[in-house]
């Protein structure tokens, strides 16, 4: 294990250890921080990735198969930076292909609190709730995401899915023409 110092700023002082847990993915614990400034610069001890790369390198992962250690790479980059919605969406996705659903709507839930404007949250944690049964929480999250992304097919498609079940065939018709609408190209045949 390697001992670095991170943060540069005047009066701001963190000390962790590093340690490899995955080829080229470093894992830093036993925070302690005294922060004086506003601002925290990470410096990062060679071979040590970068937020950017550790997120890059958790999609690989998971594109590869390997949800768990892609999930451990979110929860790292949670460790370093709580407030990342991109990191809590991410690692829901992951913890999706596990069937985690628990886990799925609390990742979803998490980054729909940091940032309320980003619709792919709504949208994964739409699709998690009705495969979960939870078919009105599906379709609150689904038309809000439709809000915020009004011109994306899928969203659509979803809820118009959730309202078969909900026997609501009229709203299904709607939402699976405004699809058609959205995207000719796709349902052209």
């Amino acid at each position: 294990m390697r001992e670095t110092h991170i943060g540069n700023t005047q009066s701001n002082h963190c000390y962790g250890s590093l340690k490899e847990v995955h080829h080229g993915v470093w894992k830093l614990d036993g925070i302690v921080c005294v922060i004086a400034a506003a601002a925290l610069v990470v410096e990062t001890p060679a071979g040590a990735q970068s937020l950017p790369q550790m997120l890059r390198q958790a999609e690989t992962l998971e594109k590869g198969g390997d949800y768990e250690a892609a999930i451990a790479i979110y929860d790292q980059t949670l460790k370093i930076k709580p407030n990342q919605p991109l990191a809590y969406n991410s690692g829901g996705l992951a913890k999706h292909r596990l069937n985690d659903l628990d886990g799925v709507i609390a990742d979803f839930s998490k980054a729909i609190q940091l940032r309320t404007d980003y619709a792919s949250p709504y949208i994964n944690r739409g699709y998690s709730h009705c495969k979960k049964g939870n078919l009105d929480a599906a379709l609150s999250d689904l038309t809000k995401a439709i809000e915020l992304l009004p011109k994306f097919v899928v969203t659509c498609r979803h809820r118009g899915l959730v309202k078969i079940g909900k026997s609501d065939f009229r709203g299904a018709i709607a939402d699976y023409t405004k699809a058609i609408e959205l995207d000719r190209d796709e349902y052209a045949a």
